[in-house]
């Protein structure tokens, strides 16, 4: 049984992590970071298997990059809320695709 996803964003819900690494007091990217130094491995290593697939796995890394560059410590080199929505824009298909000329959502 498989899956089937047309766009990235959208949890409906909080999904609680399961890995036992993912200890009291730290936020998801606390566990990004961790998980990608500790094991020295790429940002496609902590993307959910259940929902990558090669159509979506460049727009999830995009938009994992975009919150680990939300997240730094330093304010100053975060990115500002027009960046931010420009990369978004640009990591979500579905989003740039459902906008008319005057920016409105549609269905």
């Amino acid at each position: 049984m498989g899956y089937e996803w047309s766009c990235v964003a959208g949890t409906h819900r909080y999904m609680t992590p399961v890995e036992e690494e993912f200890e009291e007091g730290k936020d998801i990217a606390d566990y990004v970071l961790f998980k990608i130094q500790q094991d020295r491995r790429s940002l496609r290593y902590v993307l959910d298997k259940q929902v990558l697939s090669s159509y979506l796995e460049e727009s999830m890394i995009k938009v994992l990059k975009m919150g680990l560059l939300c997240t730094t410590q330093l304010s100053s080199l975060r990115p500002s809320m027009r960046e931010v929505v420009i990369k978004l824009e640009d990591a979500d298909p579905c989003v740039s695709n459902s906008l008319d000329r005057t920016g409105k959502i549609t269905v």
